[in-house]
C-alpha cells in the first residue's frame, strides 16, 4: 500500500474485502492456500479518556511526556543531530532537547514541492531562523534527487513500506555520513510528525505483542 501511496483497491485477497481493519491478521497456508482472518484487537477511539479535560490541561500535562520521549531517543556515544525542516515537528523536537539541554546539531534540505503553510520563506531559510532562536550549528544541503541505488536500498530496507517518494530521504542520510565519516549519527526528524530514525526495535514475544509494537 504505501510502496505505490495509495489502497490497491479490491486487489486484494480476500473476494470481497477491499480493506483490513486495523489490529488485523491474515494467515495464510502455504500447504493449502487457506486464509484465516482474525482480528487481535478493537481499537475504539470514540471513547477520548481526556476529553473533558481543558486543552490546556492537556497541553500541560503532554509536554513533560513529549521531553520524556525526545530524552528517551538521545545516544549520548553519537552525534545527535536533527532533521530541521519548515515544518512544525521537527522545532517541537529541537525545542525539546533545546529545554534538556541535550547538545545537538541541525541539518535541513528542502523537501521537493514542499510549501509553506503561510508567508514565502523557504524551508531552509526557516530552519536558519530556527537555528539562529535555538543557538544551534546548522549543515545546509541542496534537494535531494534520489538515484536508482537510493530506491533499491529503501525498497529493500523497508519491504515496500515506505513510499518510493521518500527515496531522497535516503540521500540525505548519505550525504550526511559523507560528510562525518568517523562519527555516529543518531538522527531525528519530524516527517510525519511521528518518526525517528533511532533504534526503537521491541522483543515480539507472540502475536499479541504486534498488536502494540
Amino acid at each position: 500500500i504505501h510502496l505505490f501511496s495509495h489502497t490497491l483497491g479490491t486487489r486484494t485477497l480476500l473476494k470481497n474485502v477491499t480493506r483490513l481493519e486495523p489490529s488485523s491478521l491474515l494467515a495464510i497456508s502455504n500447504g493449502n492456500s487457506r486464509i484465516k482472518l482474525h482480528n487481535l484487537h478493537v481499537f475504539n477511539f470514540e471513547d477520548k479518556k481526556y476529553a473533558d479535560q481543558s486543552i490546556k490541561k492537556n497541553v500541560k500535562e503532554l509536554v513533560p511526556l513529549f521531553f520524556e520521549a525526545c530524552r528517551n531517543r538521545v545516544d549520548d556515544k553519537s552525534r545527535n543531530t536533527i532533521s530541521l525542516s519548515g515544518g512544525f515537528d521537527s522545532r517541537a523536537i529541537a525545542m525539546s532537547l533545546s529545554e534538556n539541554n541535550i547538545p545537538y546539531y541541525a541539518v535541513t534540505s528542502p523537501e521537493p514541492n514542499w510549501k509553506p503553510v503561510i508567508g514565502r520563506l523557504s524551508e531552509t531559510e526557516i530552519a536558519e531562523k530556527l537555528a539562529k532562536v535555538l543557538n544551534i550549528e546548522l549543515e545546509k544541503y541542496d534537494i535531494m534527487t534520489p538515484n536508482a541505488e537510493n530506491l533499491e536500498t529503501l525498497l529493500r530496507e523497508k519491504n515496500g513500506l515506505i513510499y518510493l517518494g521518500h527515496g531522497f530521504l535516503v540521500r540525505l542520510l548519505e550525504e550526511i555520513k559523507l560528510k562525518h565519516p568517523s562519527s555516529r549519527i543518531n538522527l531525528f526528524t519530524g516527517h510525519g510528525g511521528d518518526i525517528s530514525f533511532t533504534n526503537l526495535s521491541v522483543n515480539i514475544n507472540d502475536i499479541d505483542d504486534c498488536v502494540w509494537a
